[in-house]
């Protein structure tokens, strides 16, 4: 089979990850700025945060990993990884050299390509490259034959392991208060006009980049915005996980989980775990302000949860 390609007027994710994977590394504004380049050509305005978005799903797809501070990207090893409870499914991440593709295709596995329409506003993210199989062995031998790394089931081991969501280093208070905002309960970054003495995430501009500080307890300490968002709604008792089975007999404890879009985008290794239950992207509801996850068992929910000082709510 061939693989589909993104249709006209539309940006090909899939071209701009192949580039990714043929270079290797680099830095984050350049790739934001290629990526931009490439929206025009198709006549799509690439705004800031759509392109910035693009980056985060890119890494929480486990295509790349992403170091914010240092402005840099790197494309991760090429990985075929068992879904979770999904009836003999894998999907392959990381690098896509030239070449992979065809190697797929003619391997003794059913090989899918599956494209995900992008929520408005958004980037399109690249196809998701899924594998049917019915022997553990097989995929094995199918990893190796086209150089990749078979990672078993990358997103149960992963969640075994998450990192619980945690401030960073001291830091000296902010030096002035023009640039400086506050998150508020409904996820909004409000302007502050003197040096505040409210606990919380607050955002700034330092050297030419926005710079995360969280205050507690009259101490300001590092961290990003997605960490320090979690550490905020845990300090207001406020939950933002759901999780909702899909009821069918066998997969009881196989759900969604749908995450308020306020409290998004999860820290990178939240995200990917649960990126990697299903081997695409959430899908972004605006109307119900939800981020969801599709195959998501209901115990790497919890780990996730557990991780981000949070209680799954089980919903009908």
């Amino acid at each position: 089979m061939s693989i589909a390609r993104s249709g006209s007027g539309t940006v090909d994710a899939d071209l701009m990850l192949r580039w990714m994977s043929e270079t290797g590394a680099g830095g984050i504004r350049s790739l934001r700025d290629h990526l931009t380049w490439l929206a025009r050509t198709s006549d799509t305005d690439a705004t800031a945060a759509a392109s910035g978005r693009w980056v985060r799903e890119l890494l929480a797809l486990g295509h790349a990993e992403v170091w914010w501070e240092q402005d840099r990207w790197a494309t991760t090893p090429s990985v075929i990884a068992r879904l979770p409870v999904a009836d003999g499914t894998a999907v392959v991440t990381g690098a896509r050299p030239t070449g992979i593709a065809e190697k797929l295709q003619a391997s003794e596995v059913a090989f899918h390509v599956h494209h995900t329409e992008p929520a408005d506003g958004d980037l399109p993210m690249p196809a998701s490259w899924l594998i049917q199989f019915d022997d553990v062995a097989v995929l094995r031998e199918v990893a190796a034959n086209v150089g990749a790394r078979y990672a078993g089931c990358a997103a149960i081991r992963l969640a075994a392991h998450l990192p619980v969501a945690s401030l960073g280093r001291p830091s000296p208070p902010p030096a002035r208060v023009t640039d400086l905002e506050r998150l508020n309960p409904s996820g909004r970054f409000v302007r502050v006009t003197d040096k505040s003495e409210l606990d919380g995430l607050y955002r700034l501009r330092a050297n030419g980049r926005v710079v995360h500080l969280y205050r507690h307890r009259g101490e300001w300490l590092h961290t990003d915005r997605a960490t320090g968002t979690f550490i905020d709604l845990a300090r207001r008792g406020t939950r933002v996980l759901r999780w909702r089975s899909e009821g069918r007999e066998g997969r009881t404890h196989i759900g969604t989980l749908f995450v308020d879009q306020h409290a998004m985008p999860l820290p990178a290794l939240q995200a990917r775990a649960l990126t990697l239950c299903s081997g695409r992207a959430p899908d972004v509801s605006h109307s119900a302000q939800t981020s969801s996850y599709s195959n998501v068992p209901l115990a790497i929910a919890n780990q996730v949860a557990e991780s981000l000082h949070q209680v799954i709510e089980q919903i009908p």
